[in-house]
């Protein structure tokens, strides 16, 4: 969906079909092609450097577009994911986002909002959500007033 509420139609410029949801090229200008009319131009002669298609990241299995792809010991990922891998290839250890300690990759764990944390971190993240929902349902099962009486 578009920010104002209308649905995105993504459609083959050559044979006019629906590809939303399917696999699917998109070329520099912006155009639609399903798998079997890209694989027709391919034979054709007329795309000379095949496409990539949107593939998911490796490590974090975030979408990502051909722009997007980098390419670490023979798997595509993100450039986030590529940047962790190139540092860890080069430092044993990396900081942590939320205490800034060290920490070896393995101990790191990185998050839906793309930060790279310990597990020690993660934990303590974990127990303040769980404590906020608890603390919520109480307000919402007695009330507001519950709280100050």
């Amino acid at each position: 969906m578009c920010a104002n509420g209308t649905p995105v139609t993504k459609v083959c410029c050559d044979c006019l079909k629906n590809v939303a949801g399917e696999r699917r090229y998109k070329d520099p200008q912006g155009r639609y092609r399903c798998h079997p009319c890209y694989e027709k131009l391919v034979e054709s002669g007329q795309v000379i450097m095949p496409l990539r298609p949107n593939t998911l990241c490796a490590d974090c299995t975030t979408k990502i577009t051909p722009d997007e792809t980098f390419f670490h010991s023979g798997d595509t990922v993100c450039g986030h994911c590529f940047n962790l891998r190139t540092f860890t290839d080069h430092h044993p250890t990396m900081p942590c986002d939320t205490c800034k300690k060290l920490f070896a990759p393995s101990q790191l764990v990185r998050t839906k909002a793309k930060t790279t944390v310990c597990k020690t971190c993660l934990e303590a993240a974990r127990r303040r959500q769980a404590e906020r929902v608890r603390q919520m349902r109480q307000m919402s099962y007695y009330g507001p007033a519950a709280r100050y009486s």
